[in-house]
């Protein structure tokens, strides 16, 4: 899913990015593989028990252009100060989104934590019953003056978003 949205990345303008929702760290081997991107990466994810088979058997492991958190998202970019130039969102369980990861509340801290000149990925696994509020982000998105693209049933399944500051 997220492969498909970097596609759609101008990576020549991106000089920081933030992975909320690591995982295994797929996301990281796909931007550093396929994509090349060399600069620097920050990564939240709330399970250490996760962060560690990222660890011991993906090989994901911090560097100077790696830096993992063992925290939960909200928290974090409640709290945090820098701007990233991407931010990828990959917070679900199975087909849910948690639903303070759809609120206003957490958009208005994406967006502060988002540079200027940047981009968020949102992979927006939903069910059916979720629509109306993945709908309700996406026209909120709309009113802060962002080009929001929405790609439905990407592998016939996810709905992936993707912003960019006009």
């Amino acid at each position: 899913m997220l492969k498909f949205g970097l596609e759609k990345v101008e990576f020549s303008k991106i000089n920081s990015i933030l992975i909320l929702g690591m995982g295994g760290g797929s996301v990281i081997k796909t931007l550093r593989n396929h994509f090349n991107y060399t600069n620097s990466i920050e990564a939240v994810e709330i399970d250490p028990v996760i962060i560690d088979i990222a660890k011991s058997e993906f090989g994901i492991v911090e560097n100077d252009h790696l830096k993992i958190h063992c925290a939960d998202a909200f928290h974090f970019v409640e709290t945090n100060t820098r701007v990233f130039d991407l931010i990828i969102i990959d917070l679900y369980i199975d087909l849910l989104v948690p639903d303070q990861f759809l609120s206003t509340a957490f958009w208005d801290y994406i967006l502060k934590t988002k540079s200027s000149k940047g981009s968020l990925l949102f992979n927006a696994s939903v069910k059916e019953s979720h629509i109306t509020n993945v709908e309700s982000l996406i026209n909120y998105l709309k009113t802060k003056v962002y080009k929001v693209d929405v790609y439905k049933k990407v592998n016939n399944t996810n709905t992936v978003i993707i912003t960019n500051s006009l």
